[in-house]
């Protein structure tokens, strides 16, 4: 496996990973 498409596919996933994170603790605070 290529190292850049290993790491985009880490740094997307960690991405959306916090995204979901930050809006469940939004809707959990409201």
């Amino acid at each position: 496996m290529d190292i850049m498409w290993l790491l985009a596919g880490t740094a997307f996933f960690a991405g959306c990973s916090g995204l979901i994170q930050l809006l469940a603790r939004l809707r959990t605070e409201d």
